[in-house]
């Protein structure tokens, strides 16, 4: 190859890469433009203007007319009443039985602390004597005279008797013949009897009670009103041997005592007035005493 050829072809090369390093430059170094999309922003209508519905009550009975549509005498709401009714005590028996079933209870849950079984049952025993405990009739529930004379001892004697006689002829059997019917029979007129009979010890206890005695019939005067109210107190418990049995058992037990107390403190208004007998008559009502002569 000629130099003059050689020229050429350098020069040609010299032009193309000049070419090919302009457009690399261009296309480094020229920033390119962007077409930014424009962001879309939501767009939300207006609510409307709320409207407050009116309220109807036509008939003003309270409720408005669409609830009505809902309510139906089925719905209305009822109180319930239970079929049961809880046990309430109302004799001693039944009254000693709860309590004596809660102190049992109380005793087993305490497991050792507090009251023991014996002490239980002695509590229970004597809740039971307090039963047959009367309030006793003393000097300031009598009038004890000054007149100690022996028509002072007549009057009041007689007087006594004829208290005895008035409301203690009642026209029953012994009450223990009755109670003993009244347990086998359950036979309503034997209460009935026995309530009669108790109720005699109840007057004489009372009118007697009202009675001037001379102060050295005082002490006899007290003994016989004390002992009528406690056999009073003795039958009327009798007569209730069916519906509160408890109470009888315990008064039962005390009858005997009454009962012979009744005969000594009748041997002792006799000793008492037997020193003044001269100044009584043959028909004198305290002669129903002298029945009751040598009796202790």
């Amino acid at each position: 190859m000629d130099d003059q050829s050689k020229n050429r072809v350098i020069g040609a090369f010299a032009v193309g890469f000049a070419i090919v390093a302009g457009a690399y430059t261009i296309s480094s170094f020229t920033k390119p433009t962007l077409s930014v999309p424009t962001p879309s922003v939501a767009t939300v209508a207006a609510a409307p203007t709320r409207v407050a519905i009116s309220v109807q009550d036509t008939n003003s009975d309270g409720i408005e007319d669409w609830r009505e549509t809902f309510i139906t005498p089925s719905q209305t709401i009822r109180k319930v009443t239970s079929t049961t009714t809880p046990f309430v005590p109302e004799t001693i028996t039944e009254q000693f039985g709860v309590n004596f079933f809660q102190d049992i209870v109380r005793m087993k849950g305490y497991d050792g602390i507090g009251r023991t079984k014996e002490q239980v049952l002695s509590d229970s025993i004597n809740d039971l004597t307090a039963l047959a405990k009367d309030k006793i009739i003393d000097v300031r529930s009598i009038e004890v005279g000054t007149d100690s004379s022996g028509q002072a001892v007549r009057t009041y004697t007689n007087a006594h008797a004829d208290i005895i006689l008035t409301y203690g002829k009642t026209g029953t059997r012994p009450e223990l013949e009755v109670l003993d019917e009244l347990l086998k029979t359950n036979n309503p007129e034997a209460a009935e009897e026995l309530g009669i009979i108790a109720t005699a010890y109840k007057n004489m206890s009372e009118q007697v009670q009202t009675l001037v005695v001379p102060p050295q019939l005082a002490k006899m005067h007290l003994d016989l009103i004390n002992v009528y109210q406690a056999l009073y107190f003795d039958i009327l418990a009798m007569q209730g041997a069916i519906t509160d049995p408890m109470v009888s058992l315990v008064r039962l037990q005390r009858y005997e005592d009454d009962a012979a107390g009744l005969v000594y403190a009748m041997e002792n208004m006799y000793q008492a007035v037997l020193p003044y007998a001269k100044e009584f008559q043959r028909n004198d009502s305290a002669l129903l005493f002298v029945d009751y002569s040598g009796s202790n």
